[in-house]
């Protein structure tokens, strides 16, 4: 069972996030969502998880209720966020409690524990937030024990998607209508319970027009994560069927980081969504087989 909690961290910036799983001597698994999306998406994957798996879900910043700057939506800024919030949750900042951490509300839940390893996290991004993984990765390379990239580009530089006249067209509020269009490009199969699907639309119509807009812009300009002298372990996760990225940047992911790759059938680019189960499967035995004699996954 999942613990909504929220921290603040050493930016300023408000994160809510979701946690569950026991705490022991492995490090966090960390899962980042994509643009657009909110920790809701993990839902299948977190349900899938037995109770040794330590997994913490935050929201990006302007996403799924964490607190939304006027700007500072660059890659490096999502990717900074990252480690920030690895500090935070190993209470590397000292924070104790809520009268520790100013600008909290009063019924906001504060997690600030450490553990062993704590500083250091097994980061798992879908989509673009894989792109943000692997730019934690480069950035913090002592902080990364291992890497999984699940439907993710290897290069967003200059790519204008299909949808981006629609972003650039949002207006606050969002209305329910807006955002189909784009949404219906990403279908979800029937399998994903009803509920998820409409706790990621809503948390979808929740983020500001200029956090979409920003945001895109920020991923688009970026150059490109480039890997770290010794990458951590690391799997790449790509589905057979995705419309949006070819299996060309799943082999440039494998090639550069020097991972493990995996390939679904009739899978498309919402992997998990189309084959949770098999996702599952593959993260659990990656997860055994990067540090068996010092995690608690097996």
């Amino acid at each position: 069972m999942s613990e909504h909690l929220a921290v603040r961290l050493g930016n300023g910036l408000r994160i809510p996030y979701l946690e569950q799983g026991d705490r022991g001597r492995a490090p966090p698994v960390v899962l980042l969502h994509a643009w657009g999306d909110s920790p809701e998406f993990w839902r299948p994957l977190l349900d899938r998880l037995p109770s040794t798996v330590h997994a913490l879900v935050p929201a990006g910043r302007g996403h799924g209720g964490a607190d939304a700057p006027e700007n500072g939506y660059a890659l490096a800024d999502f990717a900074e966020d990252v480690a920030l919030f690895l500090d935070a949750v190993s209470g590397r900042d000292a924070v104790t409690g809520l009268d520790a951490v100013s600008g909290l509300d009063a019924g906001d839940s504060v997690d600030a524990r450490g553990e062993a390893d704590s500083a250091t996290a097994i980061l798992v991004g879908h989509s673009s937030g894989g792109y943000i993984a692997r730019a934690a990765a480069a950035a913090y390379p002592e902080r990364m024990a291992g890497l999984v990239l699940i439907g993710s580009p290897y290069s967003l530089h200059g790519r204008r998607p299909g949808f981006a006249d629609a972003i650039e067209r949002l207006r606050d509020p969002i209305a329910p209508e807006t955002l189909a269009s784009i949404r219906a490009l990403f279908p979800a199969p029937p399998s994903v319970p009803a509920a998820i699907r409409d706790a990621v639309a809503r948390d979808a119509r929740s983020i500001p027009a200029r956090v979409w807009q920003q945001t895109l812009a920020g991923l688009t300009s970026a150059t490109p994560p480039v890997a770290p002298p010794h990458p951590p372990p690391t799997l790449v996760i790509h589905g057979a069927d995705d419309p949006f990225l070819d299996l060309s940047d799943a082999h440039a992911l494998f090639r550069d980081l020097d991972g493990e790759l995996a390939v679904i059938d009739g899978a498309g680019h919402l992997v998990l969504w189309d084959d949770p189960d098999r996702v599952a499967a593959l993260l659990l035995q990656f997860l055994g087989r990067i540090r068996p004699a010092a995690t608690n996954y097996h």
